[in-house]
């Protein structure tokens, strides 16, 4: 599997700091905790991403593990990254964030996020800022937001 051509030898990390979250891999070790917030959370969520797929609508425990699995590898590969996005104070499970860079146009990135419907909303509406902040200065080569794709703070 070929890296993206922007993110290739680039030091994305794994796991950072930004404020009150803590950001780490998202990977098959996530699954009872991703499988609880994507049911919990699913009526919010069908749609987010925009392709019509329904994801992530009756999802089972193997369908979700597969998604943690292909997650973990495309960012091992400097493909896509995608995060856990944990509470810094007790490291509850909170959602995810995405970073899709396009093939066809190198310099574009499609940036997704989620919270679970039971995370704390003052802690919700901090999140994109301090994010895309984060991206902004991140350590691959400046890169153009295509599309931004976050649920609103749960209410």
């Amino acid at each position: 599997m070929e890296p993206h051509p922007a993110f290739a030898g680039r030091a994305i990390p794994a796991r950072l700091r930004l404020g009150p979250f803590h950001l780490r891999g998202l990977g098959p070790e996530d699954l009872d905790a991703d499988l609880a917030a994507l049911r919990e959370s699913e009526a919010a969520l069908i749609g987010l991403f925009g392709d019509g797929s329904g994801w992530p609508e009756g999802i089972g425990r193997e369908e979700n593990l597969v998604d943690l699995c292909w997650h973990r590898r495309e960012f091992q590969a400097e493909r896509s990254f995608a995060w856990v996005i944990a509470d810094a104070r007790d490291d509850a499970y909170l959602g995810c964030a995405y970073v899709y860079p396009a093939f066809a146009a190198e310099a574009q990135v499609k940036v997704v996020w989620w919270f679970r419907t039971a995370a704390e909303e003052a802690l919700a509406e901090r999140f994109p800022r301090l994010f895309l902040d984060w991206l902004a200065e991140a350590p691959w080569p400046p890169m153009r937001i295509a599309s931004v794709h976050g649920l609103p703070p749960p209410a």
